[in-house]
């Protein structure tokens, strides 16, 4: 049988926890925005059937399911940033990949009662 992890590369806790870094709700919203595009931008949100402000309601939708409680986690980092936010306005986009791919993007969201995973990959 294949890798169970498949397509995320096997590594310890160790190795991933330094990775993920805490982000704030706001910065969340947009991440999960931002993962409908392989470079990880909002830049893809005109090209969707739904206005932005549709786009958005769905995302708030995906992050009520976590309740308020919930804490935000990405391997994503954009350069110049406040502590704890991803400005999506910067230019600069960097990650640590987890994955077996050349770039992966993600938002974990952990509740009191459960574990939530949102990933895009891309293999330039």
């Amino acid at each position: 049988m294949g890798n169970p992890a498949w397509p995320f590369a096997l590594h310890p806790p160790e190795y991933v926890a330094p990775r993920l870094k805490e982000i704030d709700r706001s910065s969340a919203e947009n991440l999960l925005l931002a993962l409908t595009e392989s470079g990880c931008t909002l830049s893809n949100l005109r090209y969707f059937d739904e206005s932005p402000a549709e786009l958005r309601a769905m995302a708030r939708t995906i992050l009520e399911r976590y309740g308020n409680g919930a804490s935000y986690h990405t391997n994503v980092s954009k350069r110049g940033s406040a502590p704890g936010t991803l400005d999506f306005s910067l230019e600069s986009l960097g990650y640590s990949p987890l994955s077996i791919f050349t770039e992966d993007c993600g938002l974990v969201i952990v509740s009191a009662t459960e574990v939530g995973l949102f990933w895009s990959f891309s293999d330039w």
